[in-house]
């Protein structure tokens, strides 16, 4: 219903996030691949691949995906 800007601190530094009215966003969580092999079918898939952090040990991650053009 509104355009949301979203702050998040990532080790100091602010990383935003536009997300307008009515674009999609999705949710997913995956077990038993690695951060990489997601990040490598995200791409081979067509979706661009804007933002990619993971945590310090590496067991949680963050991508962030746009349609391809």
């Amino acid at each position: 219903d509104k355009n949301y800007n979203l702050t998040f601190k990532v080790f100091g530094r602010d990383k935003k996030v536009s997300l307008l009215k009515g674009q999609e966003v999705s949710t997913w969580r995956h077990y038993l691949q690695t951060h990489e092999q997601v990040y490598s079918d995200l791409q081979k898939s067509g979706l661009e691949v804007l933002l990619t952090k993971k945590n310090i040990s590496g067991t949680n991650g963050l991508i962030i995906c746009k349609p391809g053009i």
